[in-house]
């Protein structure tokens, strides 16, 4: 029984400990105006929900600001040296501008993606403890198209997490295109093999339109959440299509 007890103690510090590691936040640097010029530098950084971007200035008189959306955040007009930093908590994709410097092309983006969940399982038996720890299945990995269709709803955005109209038509818009494909690959793979590759090819079309949709709205900073597991979910929908 001792022994028992003790294995599960150890098997909570190990668990402590795992998450403790898995918690741990990263923090990524920008350049603002290095060496006098005006840009961002990266113009593009890739983050996770709970890390924090710092912009650092080089030169000159810059702001970095975003206004409106899931994340929102504005450094001010200020000369350098300076330093300004925002800790993210919401998937998506974030432009952002220097306000002084906005029309001379002077933009960012930060993409944030979603903390990925962790499976933790433990098994215990007379005197030993065993726990495996399982990362839960990424997009884009799905093996049946059934398995796809779930994943790209997941991923696409709801039209209640939106915060203004045209987040929320995207999201409608997404969100019908969706539907419209999964009814199209399940009249396919009910069809007979003369009709199926027809009724695949349809709902391939309807596929790339909702990626070029997703696309342009994370260009233009309308598409609540990130884009990749969108992209990898119809990357992978669109390939057990052709091989169907």
């Amino acid at each position: 029984m001792r022994a028992r007890s003790r294995a599960i103690r150890l098997a909570c510090c190990a668990a402590a400990v795992l998450v403790a590691q898995l918690a741990v936040a990263a923090t990524k640097t920008v350049q603002v105006g290095p060496n006098g010029a005006l840009v961002f530098s990266p113009a593009a950084v890739t983050v996770d929900v709970g890390d924090t971007v710092e912009w650092q200035w080089g030169t000159g008189f810059h702001s970095t600001t975003r206004q409106g959306g899931a994340e929102t955040w504005d450094s001010g007009a200020v000369p350098s040296p300076h330093t300004f930093s925002h800790t993210f908590t919401n998937p998506g994709t974030y432009p952002y501008a220097c306000t002084v410097h906005l029309y001379l092309g002077m933009t960012g983006t930060v993409t944030v993606r979603p903390t990925a969940v962790m499976t933790t399982t433990t098994t215990i038996a007379r005197g030993s403890t065993t726990s495996t720890t399982t990362p839960a299945a990424a997009s884009g990995t799905c093996a049946t198209i059934s398995a796809c269709e779930a994943a790209l709803t997941a991923a696409l955005p709801a039209a209640s997490t939106a915060t203004n109209g045209k987040e929320r038509r995207v999201a409608r818009r997404l969100q019908n295109l969706a539907r419209r494909a999964t009814h199209q690959l399940d009249r396919a793979t009910a069809a007979s093999s003369t009709r199926r590759a027809h009724l695949m090819d349809k709902a391939i079309r309807t596929l790339e339109r909702l990626r070029s949709v997703a696309e342009n709205a994370a260009s233009q900073g309308t598409l609540v959440g990130p884009l990749d597991p969108i992209d990898a979910d119809v990357a992978s929908l669109e390939s057990l299509a052709r091989s169907g």
